[in-house]
């Protein structure tokens, strides 16, 4: 505690910084070097006020980029609930089941053109059979390695 010729002084400067002399020694208890005059509490006063704004700047940063992370949360679960709504509603397919349904057919359709090479082959006169069937069985071929190579998006010319 401040002795009586102190607090004068105490007093003083707090009527230089304008404010009251209670406020000095609260500044003082906060580390303001009130000994070293008006001049050094004004100096400390505006490093505080500095100080407090960058603080200030630093929490709304913070407080954005929480926000903005929970916008993102959000529009992931928004995202989440719309696809299990459009499973729900069967729009979606689950690609192995499409693939392995896809094969099946496929196996399905290999055997109906191999039955058709036959067809075609029997339709015509007996001398141009041979011919006919090797053309259709290459035809035949040529559409197997075509679909057998065929990557997903591509178009196939047949």
């Amino acid at each position: 505690m401040l002795v009586m010729a102190e607090k004068l002084n105490v007093s003083a400067l707090a009527r230089e910084c304008r404010c009251h002399p209670n406020t000095l020694y609260r500044y003082q208890s906060e580390g303001c070097p009130i000994e070293e005059g008006a001049d050094a509490i004004k100096a400390w006063l505006a490093l505080r006020e500095e100080q407090k704004r960058a603080s200030s700047a630093e929490a709304s940063d913070l407080q954005e980029r929480k926000l903005l992370a929970e916008c993102a949360k959000l529009e992931a679960d928004a995202e989440s609930k719309e696809l299990k709504n459009s499973i729900a509603r069967g729009e979606v397919i689950n690609t192995d089941e499409a693939n392995e349904e896809l094969a099946e057919r496929l196996i399905h359709a290999k055997a109906m053109l191999e039955s058709m090479v036959d067809d075609i082959a029997k339709e015509c006169p007996q001398e141009l059979r041979v011919k006919v069937r090797e053309i259709a069985k290459h035809a035949a071929d040529r559409f197997y390695r075509k679909v057998a190579n065929w990557k997903p998006g591509e178009s196939v010319d047949i």
